[in-house]
């Protein structure tokens, strides 16, 4: 069984630091659009919960405000009821069109 997903979305919202086994993560927000358009003609988006440690939260901090698409590839992880997405690499669109 493999556990890996990744997603190409939109980061919209950094949600705080949260504690899960001892460890500090960032929780954020990646708004990422749905493969098929409504009844009404709109492509609905969904928001997923992912989380960031070390790294890859200090990088996300530092590059937020001139990056807004990011590419995510992490596992799926499930705390108290609540399932993320914990990000192992994540990679900046934004930069990548604009150097």
């Amino acid at each position: 069984m493999i556990n890996e997903v990744i997603i190409i979305g939109t980061y919209k919202s950094e949600e705080g630091f949260i504690q899960l086994n001892g460890k500090k993560y960032l929780h954020i927000l990646v708004e990422v659009e749905k493969a098929f358009i409504n009844n009404e003609g709109f492509y609905e988006k969904d928001r997923i919960d992912c989380l960031l440690w070390k790294g890859e939260a200090d990088r996300l901090l530092a590059l937020a405000q001139d990056c807004h698409w990011i590419s995510l590839k992490g596992r799926l992880e499930k705390h108290a009821d609540q399932m993320y997405v914990m990000a192992e690499k994540i990679k900046y669109l934004d930069r990548m069109i604009h150097n």
